[in-house]
C-alpha cells in the first residue's frame, strides 16, 4: 500500500510540474521584460546575447579573484533604440543572500554608468531584507560609474559607496555582490 501511495504521489508531482512549468517560465520572462522596460522606457529592442562558454569561464574567474564567491553573471542584453545601441542590461545574481539567491537586472548606459537596478528574484525577510526593493535603496546605485561598489553602515562619503540596509547587512552584501558581478 505504501509503495502504491509513493508511486501515485510521484506521478502526481510530475503531472503538476508539467502543468506549471510553462506558466512559471512565462511569468519570469514577463518579469524580465517589465524590468528592462522600466530601465530603458524609450528602447524599442532588447537583444539577448549568448555568452560563449569561454567568456562565462573568464567572468567566473574574475569574480573568484575579486572574492565574489557567490556572484555570477547569467545574461547580457543589448538595448537598442532607433537601430543604435542605447546601453546594456546585465543579469547577475548572488547566492549569499539571507533567504536564497538574489537575481538582479542591472542597466548600464554606453559609458558604463548604472542607470537602473531591478530584481528578478528576491525572497528576503519582510521588513528587513525586502527593504532592498525600496527605491530609496535601489536608487543609491543609479549614477554610479565605478568598477567596485562597497557598502557602509551609516552615511556614505565616497561615490563608490552605498548605505547598508539597517539590520540587513547580509542582504545588502548580496545585492552589492550581484551588482559588482555585473
Amino acid at each position: 500500500v505504501m509503495l502504491l501511495i509513493t508511486v501515485f504521489s510521484g506521478f502526481l508531482l510530475g503531472y503538476v510540474n508539467d502543468i506549471t512549468k510553462d506558466p512559471i517560465s512565462a511569468a519570469v520572462v514577463k518579469e524580465k521584460d517589465e524590468s528592462y522596460q522600466k530601465m530603458f522606457p524609450t528602447a524599442d529592442d532588447f537583444q539577448e546575447e549568448i555568452l560563449a562558454s569561454d567568456v562565462q569561464k573568464e567572468i567566473k574567474d574574475i569574480l573568484k579573484v575579486n572574492n565574489f564567491s557567490g556572484g555570477s553573471v547569467e545574461g547580457l542584453v543589448t538595448v537598442k533604440e532607433n537601430n543604435g545601441i542605447k546601453g546594456y542590461i546585465i543579469t547577475a545574481s548572488s547566492s549569499n543572500a539571507y533567504s536564497g539567491d538574489i537575481t538582479i537586472s542591472l542597466g548600464l548606459d554606453n559609458e558604463g554608468t548604472i542607470i537602473g537596478l531591478d530584481y528578478i528574484t528576491i525572497s528576503e525577510t519582510v521588513g528587513l531584507g525586502m527593504n532592498a526593493t525600496e527605491d530609496s535603496f535601489k536608487g543609491q546605485f543609479v549614477g554610479k560609474e565605478v568598477d567596485y561598489i562597497k557598502y557602509v553602515k551609516g552615511t556614505t562619503s565616497n561615490n563608490d559607496e552605498i548605505s547598508a540596509i539597517t539590520s540587513a547587512t547580509v542582504t545588502t552584501n548580496a545585492v552589492v555582490e550581484a551588482v559588482n558581478s555585473g
